[in-house]
């Protein structure tokens, strides 16, 4: 279950052509959704400062849609 959610997640990023890094992980479990965080390649330079580091994506886990959390 949990690898369906992380792929539902990284195909809603690719369908947006949003740059990730994978695998991804599982962060906030909540009874109707799952959030799936994935670093950003910024992220992964030193002499690069990012705030937020990730993107993160709520996954339904009834239906399997997701959506891109905004994170200010």
């Amino acid at each position: 279950m949990d690898e369906d959610i992380v792929d539902k997640a990284r195909e809603l990023l690719n369908r947006e052509n949003v740059l990730f890094i994978g695998p991804g992980k599982i962060g906030r479990r909540q009874p109707e959704r799952t959030e799936v965080v994935f670093l950003i390649p910024e992220a992964m330079d030193p002499n690069v400062v990012v705030d937020p580091e990730d993107v993160r994506v709520w996954v339904s886990n009834v239906t399997g849609d997701a959506e891109i959390i905004l994170q200010m």
